[in-house]
């Protein structure tokens, strides 16, 4: 039976309603949060491997007012990757996820707190699924569609991201949606 921890449905008091009882509540498992930067860590490792060795190593003086500010900028991949591995190791400690009859909150961020929330009665889609790394450590990743899209008309969904017992949180989640006629 799932559960809501009391500790960490403390975390959303701050937004929560005062008749708003909250039903569950997870956090996700560290090494496959993290994992998710990984991608963007390689991608930017390799940029600037190429921006080294290809071209940064083999310049010579005298060049560095074009060179300094031209690389600072043409790096952002590499920056890019390493400040996003850094802002999940920063927002881990802060990150929680909660249930409630009415909807589902999402808690992140570094030093402030950032809420989000999503009315159960906009809900329109949801998935599960777990990751080869996820499923070593026993939980998964629910997706939700709450109806916003990009400006393509591609579905955004927010994500409950390496939560255990992920099948059973879906479950739950979907048992508290309203019925549709």
């Amino acid at each position: 039976m799932l559960m809501a921890d009391r500790d960490v449905a403390q975390l959303f008091d701050p937004v929560r309603e005062s008749q708003e009882t909250v039903r569950w509540t997870g956090r996700p498992h560290f090494v496959p949060f993290l994992l998710r930067g990984v991608p963007l860590l390689i991608l930017g490792c390799c940029w600037g491997a190429f921006d080294y060795f290809g071209f940064i190593r083999h310049m010579k003086g005298g060049m560095e007012a074009f060179v300094i500010p031209f690389f600072a900028i043409h790096l952002l991949p590499f920056w890019g990757g390493l400040g996003y591995m850094f802002w999940l190791l920063g927002s881990y400690s802060s990150t929680a996820y909660a249930l409630t009859e009415r909807r589902i909150l999402f808690r992140s961020g570094i030093g402030g707190r950032d809420y989000k929330s999503i009315a159960l009665d906009q809900v329109v889609t949801m998935d599960v699924g777990k990751g080869p790394i996820e499923g070593l450590v026993g939980a998964g990743t629910i997706n939700v569609n709450s109806g916003r899209t990009t400006p393509r008309g591609q579905a955004i969904f927010d994500h409950l991201v390496a939560v255990d017992e992920p099948y059973e949180v879906y479950k739950l989640l979907e048992a508290s949606l309203p019925k549709r006629g």
